[in-house]
């Protein structure tokens, strides 16, 4: 998935209207199944996270209810995934609490 998101990203990028690209995913998302399933994050994940700074990061609430599909996993772990993307955005200074 990172080398995909990686590859979309520039093809999609090379064709935005103004430069403006809108990611409902990035590969920090990588990062972050990585550090909670497997307990690290591989290191060419880590080594491209600078590289690719992103103007603004939303992270939205989990106040939707559940509905099964095939990209979703854990459905009783939202909150604690949740957590897990706030911990990440705060450790990489993204955001501010």
């Amino acid at each position: 998935m990172f080398y995909g998101q990686i590859a979309l990203e520039d093809e999609m990028t090379a064709q935005a209207y103004n430069d403006l690209l809108i990611c409902d995913t990035t590969f920090i998302t990588v990062k972050i199944w990585s550090d909670e399933m497997f307990g690290s994050s591989p290191k060419d994940v880590l080594d491209e996270l600078p590289k690719r700074p992103y103007d603004l990061y939303l992270l939205l609430d989990i106040d939707m209810p559940w509905e099964d599909d095939p990209l979703r996993d854990f459905p009783t772990c939202a909150s604690i995934l949740w957590k897990c993307g706030i911990r990440s955005l705060i450790v990489l200074k993204l955001i501010m609490c």
